[in-house]
Formats: C-alpha cells, sequence, structure tokens
C-alpha cells in the first residue's frame, strides 16, 4: 500500500500545479499569455510521468497505476487527472486497464467509486472513437478477451467496444465495415464463449 500512496501524493501534487496554474490564467490580450500557455504541457508531463501508467509490472504482476487504481483516494486522483490527459494518453489508459485486467480486483463497497471515477470517463472515450480505433481496441480486447470476460470491470469495457463497433459497422450500410467489424468480432467471441458457459 506504501508505494501506491506514494504514487497517489505525487499525482496530488502534480494536479495542485496544474489547477494553480489555471487559475492564473491571464487574459488573451494580456502580454504574458504566451509564456503562461507555454508553462501547461510541462506540467502536464509531469503528471502523467506521475501516473506511471507506462512503468511495467513487477515480477509479482503488480502495477504501480493499477494499484493506485484500486484505493478510492487514487481512484478520485485519477477522476481529476483524466480531463489532463491528451487522447493518446487515454487510449495508453485504457491499454493499461485492459492488459493488467487481472489485477483489478475490487472490494466489493469500492466498486460504485472506481465505476464513476474510471470506468465512465474510458466507456465514454470507447463511445466517440472511431472505426480505426475501435478495430485497434478490438484487436486489444482479443488479446486478453477471457480474462476481460470474467472480471466485472472488463465485462464493461469489452461491452462497450463491441457495442461502438457494432454500431459504427452496421450504421453507414458500407459492407467493407461490417466485413472488417465481422472479423475483429469472430475471435473475441470464440475467446468468450468457453468462459461464459
Amino acid at each position: 500500500v506504501g508505494s501506491e500512496m506514494c504514487i497517489r501524493d505525487r499525482v496530488y501534487e502534480r494536479l495542485l500545479a496544474l489547477e494553480a496554474h489555471a487559475q492564473r490564467r491571464p487574459a488573451p490580450t494580456d502580454s504574458g499569455a504566451a509564456e503562461w500557455a507555454s508553462e501547461g504541457p510541462p506540467l502536464q508531463e509531469e503528471l502523467w510521468q506521475s501516473l506511471q501508467v507506462q512503468r511495467p509490472a513487477d515480477s509479482a504482476g503488480h502495477q504501480a497505476f493499477v494499484e493506485m487504481l484500486l484505493i478510492p483516494k487514487g481512484m478520485k486522483a485519477f477522476a481529476r487527472s483524466w480531463p489532463q490527459l491528451d487522447p493518446t494518453r487515454r487510449l495508453t489508459v485504457l491499454t493499461r486497464l485492459v492488459v493488467s485486467i487481472d489485477s483489478v480486483k475490487l472490494q466489493s463497497k469500492d466498486f460504485e467509486l472506481f465505476g464513476q471515477a474510471v470506468v465512465q470517463p474510458v466507456v465514454h472515450l470507447v463511445g466517440e472513437a472511431d472505426f480505426d480505433t475501435v478495430l485497434l481496441m478490438a484487436d486489444l480486447a482479443q488479446s486478453k478477451a477471457a480474462a476481460l470476460a470474467e472480471n466485472k470491470v472488463g465485462q464493461l469495457l469489452l461491452t462497450a467496444v463491441v457495442s461502438r463497433g457494432e454500431m459504427l459497422a452496421t450504421s453507414t450500410g458500407d459492407e467493407d465495415l461490417e466485413t472488417q467489424w465481422s472479423q475483429a468480432f469472430a475471435p473475441i467471441f470464440d475467446e468468450i464463449v468457453p468462459v461464459l458457459d
């Protein structure tokens, strides 16, 4: 727990710095506006690094970012961090959750908060993704389909990807899109059927 608290504390420090920076926002015509704007990206980079999303799991399978998400204050820190992440980093968060889904084990009392703070923004991201991005998500999901189907959070992520893919593939009447989606979904289906049975 100690390492998760250290990570969470560093995340909060970066968040406070970003929020203080936002409060100092000058008028667009102010002479310091350009300098103020240039300070934002480095602060966002520091926040991203503090989240440790891309840090590999240790030999026991523990990954720093995922471990932080399993404690309520870590969930809240993530919810405040999400608006500061660009689309690429948000996709990286989704990737980390899928890859590490076996480690996402929540106490029942924490599931509602996790759903609001973590799952909701990630599912919203999936719901706005274009078709090419959803195909990439489906390919990622296929690699962990059985584990996703066995995990309550994983089921929500998998459902979001499949629903978005189905909607995009069938809403335009484009047979090529439907074929691409069928080919992407078939291996996912093959993986989850034994789990659902």
